[in-house]
């Protein structure tokens, strides 16, 4: 079987790896592409070098959808200093079955000739060099077998993509994927937020980390498609991803927990809420995010507290919880995936989340009324 190694820092990985690589396989009709993560850089790494990790998740993200295209962990398994031509070594022994190809952009074919033990490397594999139409076919190596690729090269990588998020610019979705990005930002890789936001984050990690695991599926995706809407409408990515993840943090607590820090909020309970513990567990979050993080924007404890009874006049930030929470996709409710998947105007699919709920709250209170 013929594949292609794809190594590389991925710190993080983003669209022109994948074009590289997507360009590779079909001219060279390869049936794998493994990208190979290095474990530890033979030079010094950059102060934001992200552990192997969570460049590794990174890129299970990325190639998710990606048929053909998989993760090499050999540099993780050797250890040390991650030197090609020893994975390339290790990969031949434990696959003598496979043809191997080293994938590698223009800018690395200007360096082979330091590489070490480069001619060792050139006697076990070809080299495929994919750079953009016009550039000069010249190997710096001459006994290296090289298979050369023309595409489209884009000037972006993941340097210049650390360096704008640090300064608050947004790549676009050509440059990094949506999902890649917004990984990035619930995790505050690169320190994307900030140490206050990294602490907050970490406060509530540790509430998540003691819910029941399909809870934590839910309030994951509803802080995935809070992230998305703001980011649609230009609002902060930050306060989203807060709001998405706090919101469900008391949902199967106890009633003297929830009330305990409900009373921290200063938001009043509504008389059904204060029969009703479990509909008070917006409070209570609202109460435990300013409890450890009195300063946090009030637009994000609104919207914990208002998300499971809404009122009127809310701001942008509640109503987009609303609606992630309400339409989130494990819920599996086929009105709900109609109106998520639907395009219209998120006011619309607002208005239209407050009757859903309504009808639900009627029904609550007919069953309470007939008992």
């Amino acid at each position: 079987m013929k594949v292609g190694l794809f190594g590389g820092s991925f710190n993080p990985i983003h669209q022109q790896h994948l074009h590289i690589a997507r360009a590779a396989r079909e001219k060279l009709n390869l049936a794998q592409v493994w990208f190979v993560p290095v474990f530890h850089p033979v030079h010094k790494s950059p102060d934001d070098f992200l552990d192997y990790k969570s460049r590794r998740e990174l890129l299970r993200i990325a190639l998710k959808n990606e048929p053909g295209f998989f993760i090499c962990d050999a540099e993780k398994e050797l250890g040390g200093l991650s030197y090609t031509v020893r994975t390339v070594k290790h990969l031949l022994d434990h696959y003598p079955e496979h043809e191997f190809s080293l994938i590698i952009g223009g800018d690395s074919l200007n360096d082979l000739a330091s590489w070490r033990c480069i001619d060792e490397l050139v006697s076990l594999v070809d080299f495929i060099v994919v750079e953009r139409p016009g550039f000069s076919r010249i190997s710096p190596v001459s006994e290296a077998v090289i298979h050369w690729v023309e595409t489209e090269i884009s000037a972006i990588s993941s340097s210049q993509l650390r360096q704008d998020l640090r300064h608050g610019k947004i790549p676009s979705e050509k440059d990094l994927q949506r999902n890649i990005l917004f990984s990035i930002f619930r995790h505050n890789y690169y320190s994307v937020g900030g140490m206050v936001y990294g602490k907050v984050l970490d406060h509530i990690q540790g509430r998540l980390s003691e819910l029941p695991a399909g809870l934590r599926f839910h309030i994951e995706h509803v802080a995935k498609d809070c992230f998305d809407y703001a980011l649609e409408h230009g609002q902060n990515l930050f306060n989203a991803i807060l709001a998405g993840l706090a919101h469900d943090l008391f949902r199967v607590s106890s009633a003297d927990e929830i009330f305990s820090y409900a009373q921290k909020s200063h938001y009043k309970l509504t008389s059904v809420e204060k029969k009703i513990p479990m509909l008070a567990h917006g409070a209570a979050s609202a109460g435990y995010l300013l409890a450890e993080y009195p300063e946090i924007d009030k637009s994000v404890l609104d919207a914990v507290r208002y998300h499971t009874s809404p009122v009127e006049n809310l701001g942008w930030l509640s109503r987009a919880l609303i609606l992630s929470d309400t339409l989130e996709a494990s819920r599996n409710i086929e009105e709900r995936d109609k109106l998520r998947q639907a395009r219209l105007p998120l006011e619309e699919k607002y208005i239209k989340v407050l009757e859903i709920k309504q009808r639900l709250a009627n029904k609550k209170n007919e069953m309470n009324g007939s008992g």
